[in-house]
C-alpha cells in the first residue's frame, strides 16, 4: 500500500493513502517544534522523524504509536537508518548460537515476571521499560541502528533506540550549518545500505567550517562485524534495559522517601503539644491504667475531631502508598534487574567477544551482589513495614476511642477495615519504639547488611528510630567506608556496613555505569571514519547514495553541468554531464537511475528520469589533488558527456513545482511533487509514460 506522510510547520504528523484518505494523525511532541526531516525504513513499517529542537521519534506506521523517542536536549539535525536481520550470520561468518533461542529467552524470563506498575511522578518510565523489553520486536527482529548527526559535526548512533554511542567525530575542524534558521544540516546522513552484509558501512557529507566546502566521508561500524549481530543485539539491549530499570528504582526509592517524610511530619504535627518523651509517657500511662491525665485531655481537645481525622487519613494513605511502592514497583523491578544482570554476566564469559567488548565478570559480580543486597533489604523492609502498619492501625483505633470518650461523639471513619481486636502489646510497641517515626526512615538512612551472606543484621534500636524521626532529605544517606570506597575499588564487598536502599542503588548504578562506559568505549574504538574528500563549494547542491560498497554523489546548481562522482576503494571517478535546462533538484532513485526536476527557457517545469549505468567516467589523477581543490573544480577541463532522459513528465503552467521526494520498491518508484506554495501536491509514477 502506498502511503504519504505530511508534517505541517504548525506541528503534528499525518499519514494518508494516495487516494487522499487519512489513516491517522498525531500531534507533535510538546515543545519540540515541527518536523524538519523524515526517513522511512525500507519496508515502510517504521518512520523516523526529526524535530526542529533536535529530538527525534520512531513511529510505527500501522497505528501512529511511537516506538521510541529521544530526549528534548538532543541536538540532532539529520538522521538515517541502518538495519539488518538479527538471525543472519554473524560478522565472522559463523551462525550465532543466540539466533534460535533469543525469542524463547525473552518470553520465558522477562514476560513471566510480575508486571511493573507505572510510577505516579514519572509514568513515562514504565513506557521506557516496556519499550526496552520489546525493543527487538518493535523493530521486527532487525538489527536497527538510528544514525543522527548533530550541529557540531559529530555522529551519534542508537541501537534499537535505547543503547547509544554519542560524540563520534567526523572531522577535525569545526563544522556548522549553512543556515541554522532554516535548519540546514551540517552533517548530511543519506541512504545507508540495508543489506545485512553491508549494514556496518555508510557515508556522510559534512560542511567544512573553514573552506565552506562539502566534504565526503566514509565510515565503518567495525563493532558489528567484530562481535556479530546476534551477540551485539544482546550486549546492547540488555545494558539499556538495566539502565532504565535502575532509573525506575531510583524514582521508586525517591517516592518511598517522600512517603516516609509524610508519615514522620504527620506524626510530629499531631503530637506537637508536648515533648516526645513526655507524650510517650502520657500515652503509655493511659494505655496501662486506662485513666486519662489532664495533659492528654487537653491534647485531644486541641486536636479536635478534624485533627484526628486529618492525621489518620494522611498516615494511612502514606502507609498504603509505601506498601504499594515496595510490593508493586521495587520488588518486581529488582527481580528483573537481577535476571538481566545475570544474563549479561553470562555474555561476559564469551572470551572471544566479552573481553574485547570490555565486559568484566568481576565487575558484574560486584553489581549482582549489590543487587542481592538491595533485594534482601527490600524484602526485610516490606515485612517489618507491614508489621509496623498493623501496630499503627491498633494504635489509631485505640486512640480513636480515647478521642470519642473526651469529645463525646464519633470521630472515626467506618471500622469495617479495622482489626477485629486491638492488641495492647502492639499499641505499647508502637508508642515506645516507633512513634513518631517509621522503620522506613531506618532503611532509607542506615542499615547493616553483609553482602553475599545469607544472614542479614538489621536490628533496629528503638532509640535510633525514635530519635531520628525527622523528615529525610535527599542527601540524608549515611554511607560506610565500604560504600564510599567503591570508586577506588579497594573496598571488600563482604565488609560493607550501614548500607541503605539508596546506598545500594548508588553502588549498583556506579558499578554498572563503569561497565556500560567500557562497552561504549570498546564499540567506539572500532568505528573508523576515512579522510574527507572535498566535493564542492557550498554554492552547489550535493546528493549522495551508497550502493553495494560504492558511493555515488550528484553535484549541481552553479553552472549548466551535472557532476556525477563515483567513489570506491580503487579511486575516484567523475562524469561531467551537459544539461540543457536549469536543474532545480536532483535525487537518486536506485542504483541505476536518477531523477531531475528542471525548468526550461520557456519557464516550463519537467520531471526527468535517466539511467546512469552507461555514463562514461573519468578517473581523477589522485587524491593529493584534492588537498586544495574540490572534485567540482577539478572537472572544469574534462569533456562533457550526454545523459538522455528515459522518461519525462511535464507540468502545466498552473502548477509550479517546488520540491519532490521519491520512494517505493525498485521498479515501482513514486514521486510526490509539492508545489512552490506548498498547498498542492502531485503523485507521479516514474516508470509510466505521460499521456
Amino acid at each position: 500500500m502506498d502511503i504519504l506522510v505530511f508534517a505541517p510547520e504548525s506541528g503534528g504528523i499525518a499519514l494518508y493513502r494516495i487516494s487522499g484518505q487519512r489513516i491517522w494523525s498525531i500531534p507533535g511532541k510538546r515543545g519540540a517544534g515541527h518536523v524538519i526531516r523524515s526517513s522511512w525504513r525500507d519496508d515502510g513499517k517504521v518512520l523516523a522523524v526529526l524535530y526542529s529542537d533536535g529530538s527525534y521519534q520512531v513511529i510505527r506506521t500501522s497505528n501512529g504509536k511511537p516506538v521510541l523517542s529521544s530526549g528534548s536536549g538532543d541536538s540532532a539535525i539529520d538522521l538515517s537508518w541502518a538495519e539488518g536481520d538479527i538471525t543472519a550470520n554473524s560478522g565472522d561468518g559463523s551462525k550465532s548460537e543466540w539466533s534460535s533461542s533469543f525469542k524463547l529467552m525473552e518470553t520465558d524470563v522477562l514476560d513471566s515476571l510480575p508486571r511493573l506498575q507505572a510510577l505516579p511522578t514519572k509514568p513515562g518510565l514504565l513506557i521506557d521499560v516496556k519499550s526496552s523489553e520489546n525493543s527487538i520486536s518493535n523493530f521486527d527482529d532487525a538489527l536497527s541502528v538510528v544514525l543522527t548527526g548533530d550541529k557540531s559535526g559529530s555522529m551519534n548512533l542508537s541501537m534499537f533506540g535505547i543503547f547509544s554511542i554519542d560524540g563520534i567525530p567526523i572531522s577535525n575542524s569545526n563544522i556548522k550549518a549553512r543556515d541554522q534558521s532554516q535548519h540546514e544540516p551540517s552533517a548530511h546522513f543519506l541512504k545507508i545500505n540495508s543489506n545485512p552484509k553491508d549494514i556496518s558501512r555508510g557515508t556522510i557529507i559534512v560542511q567544512n567550517d573553514e573552506s565552506k566546502a562539502f566534504v565526503y566521508h566514509k565510515f565503518h561500524l567495525g563493532f558489528i562485524q567484530k562481535f556479530g549481530q546476534n551477540y551485539l543485539t544482546e550486549v546492547s539491549v540488555i545494558p539499556a534495559q538495566i539502565s532504565i530499570l535502575i532509573e525506575y528504582l531510583q524514582e521508586s526509592v525517591a517516592l518511598l522517601r517522600k512517603e516516609a517524610n509524610t508519615i514522620v511530619e504527620a506524626n510530629n504535627k499531631f503530637i506537637s503539644l508536648e515533648s516526645l518523651n513526655h507524650m510517650r509517657g502520657y500515652l503509655f500511662d493511659f494505655l496501662i491504667t486506662g485513666t486519662m491525665c489532664k495533659k492528654i485531655t487537653k491534647w485531644i481537645e486541641s486536636n479536635n475531631e478534624m485533627g484526628y481525622k486529618r492525621w489518620n487519613k494522611t498516615t494511612i494513605t502514606s502507609y498504603d502508598v509505601s506498601n504499594k511502592i515496595l510490593y508493586e514497583n521495587i520488588l518486581p523491578a529488582i527481580e528483573r534487574l537481577v535476571v538481566l544482570l545475570s544474563r549479561l554476566r553470562g555474555l561476559a564469559k564469551w572470551k572471544e567477544r566479552g573481553v574485547p567488548l570490555g565486559l568484566s565478570g568481576e565487575e558484574l559480580d560486584k553489581t549482582i551482589r549489590y543487587a542481592e543486597c538491595f533485594f534482601k533489604l527490600t524484602n526485610k523492609c516490606l515485612w517489618e513495614f507491614t508489621d509496623e502498619y498493623e501496630k499503627f492501625r491498633s494504635f489509631a483505633l485505640w486512640l480513636e476511642l480515647g478521642f470519642e470518650s473526651v469529645l463525646d461523639r464519633v470521630v472515626g471513619f467506618s471500622r469495617a477495615d479495622e482489626p477485629a481486636t486491638v492488641r495492647t502489646t502492639d499499641i505499647m510497641k508502637y508508642i515506645t519504639e516507633l512513634l513518631p517515626g517509621s522503620v522506613l526512615t531506618s532503611y532509607l538512612t542506615t542499615s547493616t547488611v553483609g553482602v553475599g551472606d545469607e544472614k542479614i543484621d538489621l536490628k533496629q534500636k528503638s532509640d535510633t528510630v525514635n530519635s531520628d524521626s525527622q523528615p529525610l532529605e535527599d542527601h540524608d544517606v549515611s554511607v560506610s567506608q565500604g560504600a564510599t570506597s567503591k570508586s577506588t575499588g579497594d573496598a571488600s564487598l563482604d565488609s560493607i556496613e550501614n548500607l541503605s536502599l539508596a546506598n545500594c542503588l548508588e553502588n549498583i548504578d556506579s558499578t554498572f555505569s563503569a561497565t556500560t562506559t567500557k562497552i561504549e568505549s570498546a564499540m567506539k574504538k572500532l568505528i573508523s571514519v576515512d579522510v574527507g574528500i572535498p566535493l564542492a563549494s557550498s554554492d552547489f547542491n550535493v546528493r549522495q547514495a551508497y550502493f553495494r560498497g560504492t558511493s555515488f554523489v550528484l553535484i549541481y546548481g552553479q553552472d549548466a553541468f551535472l557532476y556525477m562522482v563515483r567513489i570506491h576503494d580503487s579511486g575516484i571517478e567523475v562524469a561531467k554531464i551537459k544539461c540543457e535546462n536549469t536543474i532545480i533538484q536532483a535525487e537518486f532513485i536506485n542504483e541505476s537511475e536518477i531523477i531531475l526536476l528542471v525548468v526550461d527557457s520557456d519557464s516550463r517545469y519537467h520531471l526527468q528520469v535517466a539511467n546512469y549505468e552507461s555514463v562514461a567516467y573519468t578517473a581523477l589523477d589522485g587524491k593529493s589533488d584534492l588537498l586544495n581543490q574540490t572534485v567540482a573544480t577539478l572537472t572544469h577541463n574534462l569533456d562533457s558527456v550526454d545523459l538522455a532522459p528515459s522518461n519525462t513528465h511535464s507540468f502545466d503552467k498552473d502548477f509550479t513545482p517546488g520540491s519532490f521526494v521519491v520512494n517505493g520498491r525498485s521498479g515501482h518508484e513514486l514521486a510526490c511533487v509539492l508545489n512552490a506554495e506548498r498547498q498542492r501536491y502531485a503523485l507521479i509514477y516514474l516508470h509510466v509514460e505521460q499521456a
